[in-house]
Parts: C-alpha cells; structure tokens; sequence
C-alpha cells in the first residue's frame, strides 16, 4: 500500500517544481519589459543630450579694499548686486595693494597699476581694469565769479609750480595771465594733497612730471610722493579729506576724482591739453581721451605689467587730459588666497567680476565715471576666464 502514496508524492513534487519555474520566468519577463520601457523613455541607459546649466552662486561674503577713487561706483555696485555680498573699504589705492598681497580680501583697488617691486611681491596677481575717470583740479575761491561757461583755466606747468611751492599766491602773473579776474586775488594759495598712498596721486603727479622738467626730475610720480613743502595746506586722507578741506578752505586748491568733485558741488578747474586746450572734466570729454589713447595702444594682458599704461595727456582736441583707468587685483589661482575658502566662493567671485565690467557699467556715467570700452571688457573676460581653483577653470553659477 505504501508504493502508490510514495507515486502521489513524486508526481506532487514534480507540478511544484514546474509550477515554481513558471514562475520565475513570469518575473523575468516583467522584468525584461519594465526594463525596456524604461530605456525607451530614457531614464536608465542614455545620457541626456542638454547640458545642465550652471549652479547657483555661494552666498559668500566677498571683501575688497583700495581706491578711494572708485568709491562711490564701488558702493553702488555693492548695494545693487543682488547675487551674492559685497564689502568694500576705501581705504587707499596703497592699502588696498598691500591688503591684496597679504591676501586678507578677495581683491584689492587701485588706480595706479603695480610697479616692479609690487608686483614681484605678489606673483600671481592678475590687473583688470574695473572703470575709468577724471581727475578734477578742484579750488575755493570766495568772491571770484567766473562767467558762464568758463572756470579757472590751469596748465600742468602752472600746477605743478604751485605744488613745488614757486607759485605760492593767486595773483601771481602766470595765473593772471591765464585768469584775468585773478589780478586782485593777493592771497596766499592753500595747498592740499593726500597724505596716503593713493591712485589719484599717482595719476596726478604723473601729469605734473610730464609737465614740468623740475617736478620730473625731483618728485616723479608715485602713489606716495615726498611732497615739496607749501607755505599753506597739507595731506589729508582719501579723496573725501581733501574735498571736504578745500570746500571749507577759503583760498585753497586740491585734486580729486571728478564724482567726488562733482557730489560735494565743488568748482573745478578747465586744465590744458596737448592740443593747447582748456578743457573742463566732464564724461564725455574723458571718456573721448580713454578712446583716443586706446585707439593708440595695445592693453597688456591681466598677467603681465600694467606698469606703463597711461590715460594721461590724449591728443585729441577736446580730451581732458588727467583721466585714468581704475583697476581690481586678484589671484588667477584663487586657491592661492586663503580668502576664497572653496570652489563655490571662486565661482561666485568669478560671477561678480563679470558682472563689474557688463552690467554694472551702466552705472558709471551717472556716478561721473567712464563705462569701460567694448574692447576693454572683452579682456577684462579674457582676464577672468584665465582664473582657476586647485588648477581647475572655474565653474559659472547665477
């Protein structure tokens, strides 16, 4: 009886096995399908063909400190820029220099590009011009009304004897030459210039030593000339010391950015030209000397020396002739500044500086700065696209 119970079993066990088998190939058939509609919808097994866009910028604080120059365009810029955090401290074109090569801010300011010893100080440190403007001669001269249209005429010979300390009152005659209401002036000329290292001075001193033999060849040029001594005036600090001394100073001259000038409603002068104009500082006259120098020369490249490009003395008749580039310093290998502490933040400073030489230019004119030319944009890109992060091009956000 036992052999037809143990044939029940066998046969039992052999439909389970088979019924299990189906089964599994039913799974796999799923499987199979599942797996196909997948890859015919693309979700597995293709690479998408649209690029993906650029992240999102870091929400970083980045630091910069220099010109005092480029103030007012710089605070601008960092009230408007919605993309990420500006901070800039005007603290000189010098300081700024020397925070940049200690590398404690992500880029420094300066009008006066480095000179040798500088720029072997900081191997690295790339130069892009951010904006350019006019260096106004601005005077207090109570009771001498000048009539519409006409200001006190100046040339850089006369400045720079009066800097030297040889022209020392308002009636002297090469002044009343030039300024015939002057004869009557008998006072003494109270003269300011920045105490500090600064831009303006070097773009100032830089007219005044093209201009006068003696001012060449003993003072020079620099952002910290050893000023000769006057018999009236002195330093102050950044281009709002010396506006605001001059505005209260009766009898006084100084030099500052035209913005500066023009927002503490200060008279300047009409300054003359290689051509034997005078000419007033105004945006279009200056941005007029900027396009005729550049039209004359071939801008260096961001890492090599700026040390020789000038904006002074353009030859074209209606050319103010003390304009200057402003500039920003930064590392190409931002890694190299502790400052820029990942990859992010060095997209997101990459992003701001591009933003400075397109989008924030058209705020320059209304601040009495010059919109920088096509072609001066286009290297300032060149410029930023050369920098990298632990040897990496750096990645755009928004």
């Amino acid at each position: 009886m036992s052999a037809p119970n143990q044939q029940s079993e066998t046969i039992q066990s052999k439909g389970s096995s088979r019924t299990g088998w189906y089964a599994a190939v039913a799974v796999i058939i799923v499987v199979i399908i599942l797996f196909a509609g997948l890859y015919a919808a693309g979700y597995i097994g293709k690479k998408t063909t649209t690029p993906s866009g650029p992240g999102a910028c870091t929400s970083v604080t980045i630091l910069g400190a220099g010109s005092t120059f480029v103030e007012q365009l710089q605070d601008e810029w960092a009230s408007v820029y919605k993309t990420g955090s500006v901070d800039y401290d005007a603290v000189g074109s010098g300081a700024g220099i020397s925070d940049i090569t200690a590398k404690t801010v992500t880029y420094g300011a300066s009008d006066a590009p480095l000179n040798t010893t500088q720029a072997a100080a900081a191997p690295g440190l790339l130069t892009m011009p951010e904006t350019a403007g006019a260096v106004a001669v601005i005077f207090n001269l109570p009771g001498v009304s000048f009539p519409l249209g006409y200001s006190l005429n100046v040339t850089g010979q006369i400045l720079a004897a009066i800097y030297l300390g040889t022209i020392s009152t308002w009636n002297n005659s090469a002044l009343v030459a030039l300024n015939p209401k002057l004869a009557d002036v008998n006072q003494t000329i109270a003269v300011y210039h920045r105490s500090d290292g600064s831009g303006t001075s070097y773009a100032f001193t830089q007219f005044l030593s093209d201009s006068n033999a003696t001012w060449k060849n003993t003072i020079g040029y620099s952002t910290l000339p050893n000023w000769p001594a006057t018999p009236l005036g002195g330093g102050e600090k950044g281009s709002s010391g010396i506006a605001g001394t001059v505005k209260i100073t009766p009898y006084s001259l100084g030099y500052v950015d035209l913005g500066e000038a023009a927002s503490n409603v200060i008279s300047y002068a009409a300054v003359e030209n290689p051509s034997g104009k005078f000419v007033i500082p105004t945006v279009n006259d200056t941005a007029s000397a900027i396009s005729d120098i550049l039209a004359t020369v071939t801008l260096p490249a961001g890492s090599a020396s700026w040390a020789d490009v000038s904006m002074i003395n353009a030859p074209g008749a209606k050319d103010y002739p003390l304009a200057t580039f402003s500039y920003m310093l930064f590392y190409q290998a931002a890694n190299d500044n502790p400052v820029i502490t990942s990859s992010s933040y060095a997209s997101t400073f990459a992003n701001w500086l591009n933003w400075t030489v397109t989008k924030g230019q058209s705020y320059s004119g209304q601040l009495y700065y010059i919109p920088l030319p096509s072609s001066v944009v286009t290297a300032d890109q060149t410029t930023i696209a050369s920098m990298t992060y632990n040897g990496a091009a750096i990645a755009s956000c928004t």
